[in-house]
């Protein structure tokens, strides 16, 4: 309802603990994890359920990827996973008009590209542990001034 009702994109971390949520006892049935809400019209709402044991890999991970760039208007989008306690890279898109615009610039490569060669501290403080720890989102304005960002440096 909320997606509906504000036109934004909603989400719900941890489902099954959501007191909230009316069907939590659904989603603990069904392995739910997370819950995501996006508005695609006059009163219509897309849902995706995360099952708590879910990895995106393949062309399956290539569609969430280009679908989420495309609901956002975002450049970019990329899927962190975890591997040995670190957050990697397994996965990126960026779109059309973005790869347009960095070729523009003289620019080869992207934001989304270069990321995949960090490894970042699962246990870390930086944006993307922080999310991975609470599931709760975070917005970033400006990527190459956050000092949090320890890719702050390739956002510039």
């Amino acid at each position: 309802a909320q997606a509906a009702a504000t036109g934004k994109p909603a989400c719900i971390a941890n489902a099954v603990k959501d007191q909230k949520l009316v069907r939590r006892a659904l989603a603990a049935e069904f392995g739910i994890k997370d819950m995501l809400f996006f508005p695609v019209g006059e009163g219509l709402v897309l849902e995706c359920g995360i099952p708590s044991n879910a990895t995106l890999t393949g062309n399956a991970l290539a569609a969430a990827l280009s679908m989420q760039c495309d609901i956002s208007g975002a450049g970019y989008a990329v899927y962190w996973t975890l591997k040995n306690d670190e957050l990697v890279i397994a996965g990126s898109h960026v779109t059309p008009a973005r790869k347009a615009a960095l070729a523009a610039q003289g620019k080869a490569g992207s934001f989304a590209e270069a990321g995949k060669a960090f490894r970042l501290p699962a246990g870390g403080s930086g944006p993307v542990a922080t999310v991975y720890a609470s599931g709760a989102p975070i917005f970033i304005r400006d990527a190459g001034t956050c000092d949090q960002l320890r890719r702050k440096e390739v956002a510039k």
